[in-house]
């Protein structure tokens, strides 16, 4: 049997895939840019009905942080820059003008139209402020959240990594400095992400950097950090660079389950033409010891084995058939098809994670200090709450 394409759904309960149908089409890319242009006409860009001036100010001084009453005090300046960054081409000079047709209808006096000012008062950002507004973002995002977004009723977590280019300066040079192979001074700073993000909601929930050279830098020391921040139920879906038998027996203690495609090293167990849904549980010893891989405290700590669940099936439009494995061992409720499915559905998400990217990047290459630190904030945060809070689950 071959699965439907990733636009069509398994499942063939007709309510059901009336509400994938319309899951999708929220989040569709051409769905998003028609919200944020009827706020943009509506002069609603900065959101203030969400995250009010008044409120932001409360946080900085719960935050400790100090401020000088002017008028781009950091919750205007931060509202003016996501709207900025939000609206994509929209210039500083223009961010004036807007911010002056506002002050007009609020029975302001204007400022002045010079935007030295307002770029002045960005680069004077808390990042703490941002990285705050981001928790709040998500636990939003988790109280609104309908059961219905979660799948069979747990949470999903997709894990990705990726890598950036942060300002040249010399702070940024000094924690991630450009990849060794370039002359000094011929690269910029580059920093390592990983991040993980809620299936259900879409909000990055936590991430971690770090340089792109060195030990313990690499994505999978970076997500292993992370491990703590699991619960038990959870589910973790990541590509096959993260697949490994340490982090599954390690999440496993925890309760914590995951779905990876197969790692490359990884003997897979089937064999011939996969013309069905090809399902079998193995049994996955305990590697050799490695030092450049493990202490001989933690080899010694892991199981003797981990049953592991393989996955191998055709998806229209890939020539060659996908091999997913899990630690789902249970048949009767994670079928062979709801998983797979799963994992079509968390590769779109990944993808449309690009966006927010791009958002960041910008406030990055507009040399932010500590941008590179707030890489999955900034922006995606409020954009993020543009979402949860006016799309109808």
């Amino acid at each position: 049997m071959i699965l439907p394409p990733r636009k069509a759904s398994v499942e063939t309960n007709e309510e059901g895939q009336k509400r994938e149908r319309k899951r999708k089409q929220l989040l569709g890319f051409n769905e998003i840019l028609q919200r944020l242009e009827k706020f943009k006409a509506a002069d609603k860009i900065r959101l203030h009905h969400l995250f009010d001036d008044e409120e932001i100010h409360q946080m900085c001084e719960t935050l400790n942080i100090e401020f000088r009453d002017r008028v781009f005090t950091p919750a205007i300046a931060l509202g003016l820059f996501v709207s900025q960054v939000l609206s994509r081409s929209d210039a500083c000079i223009t961010v004036m003008a807007k911010f002056n047709r506002e002050r007009k209808n609020r029975g302001l006096s204007p400022v002045s139209k010079d935007a030295s000012a307002y770029t002045k008062a960005r680069v004077r950002l808390p990042v703490g402020l941002i990285n705050h507004l981001s928790t709040q973002v998500r636990m939003m995002a988790d109280n609104m959240m309908s059961d219905e977004w979660k799948w069979n009723g747990l949470n999903v977590y997709l894990v990705d990594g990726f890598v950036l280019r942060a300002p040249d300066t010399l702070a940024n040079q000094k924690k991630y400095p450009q990849p060794s192979r370039l002359k000094e001074g011929l690269g910029f700073p580059q920093v390592r992400v990983v991040t993980t993000t809620s299936l259900a909601s879409g909000c990055v929930v936590h991430h971690n950097t770090a340089p792109v050279e060195g030990k313990k830098t690499g994505e999978v020391s970076l997500f292993r950090e992370k491990h703590k921040d699991f619960e038990k139920c959870d589910i973790i879906v990541a590509d096959s660079n993260l697949e490994s038998f340490h982090d599954a027996a390690l999440l496993l203690r925890r309760g914590v389950h995951m779905v990876c495609a197969i790692n490359g090293s990884r003997n897979s167990p089937f064999e011939g033409s996969c013309e069905t849904i090809d399902d079998q549980i193995v049994e996955v010893q305990k590697p050799k010891f490695n030092p450049t891989r493990f202490t001989r405290k933690e080899w010694n700590a892991l199981p003797k084995r981990v049953l592991y669940r393989m996955i191998r099936y055709r998806v229209a439009g890939r020539e060659t058939p996908l091999t997913v494995v899990t630690t789902l061992t249970d048949r009767q409720r994670f079928t062979a098809e709801d998983i797979a499915e799963l994992y079509g559905w968390s590769l779109l998400s990944l993808g449309a994670l690009a966006l927010a990217g791009l958002l960041a990047l910008l406030l990055a290459l507009a040399r932010v200090p500590g941008a590179e630190m707030i890489f999955p904030w900034t922006g995606q945060a409020f954009f993020q709450k543009l979402l949860v809070v006016h799309v109808s689950f």
